[in-house]
């Protein structure tokens, strides 16, 4: 299994704020080692499976190592490990198959993706795609949810075609 992290300017910024080794030109960053308890969500190192959930714009996604205790968290995507080092920084066509999309037109189904820049996503089945900036979306199903400038929309067809709207916080 593949394993990210997502961070902003080389620290965290979901629940914390940790500066992290980078790799640099072309090798690993340095082992970061969790000397206490793991738990999932409040003690540990944690890693995801899909970066579009947690991606921001000025973001970059790293391929991490792992080594010691992995534990999974509350969610599928998440995990908590005891060792990681940044392997690389993922360039813009590497986050296309995870994705995370800055330009071009990408279709997905059933899945989560973040867009933006001038990014247009195609959105069919249960999919949610968080939009920033430029991009566009269409949905091609009956239900989906896009979240917007802070914004979360829900149009839900699946009533005789007729959308029903729902909008709130993101």
């Amino acid at each position: 299994m593949r394993y990210y992290k997502v961070l902003k300017n080389g620290k965290s910024f979901h629940g914390g704020d940790m500066s992290w080794p980078l790799p640099v030109e072309g090798n690993p960053g340095e082992w970061v080692k969790h000397s206490g308890d793991i738990s999932p969500c409040r003690s540990g190192l944690h890693v995801t499976t899909e970066p579009a959930r947690w991606m921001d714009v000025g973001a970059d996604v790293f391929e991490v190592e792992v080594s010691g205790d992995i534990v999974p968290c509350d969610t599928a995507d998440k995990f908590v490990c005891r060792e990681l080092r940044l392997a690389k920084k993922l360039s813009e066509s590497e986050l296309v198959p995870l994705n995370v999309f800055s330009s071009g037109t990408h279709e997905i189904k059933n899945a989560y993706a973040f867009c933006y820049g001038s990014s247009k996503v195609n959105a069919y089945g249960s999919s949610t795609v968080y939009a920033r900036e430029s991009s566009c979306v269409t949905i091609k199903s009956k239900s989906v949810k896009v979240t917007c400038n802070g914004y979360s929309v829900s149009i839900d067809r699946s009533n005789d075609g007729k959308p029903v709207v729902t909008i709130g916080d993101g």
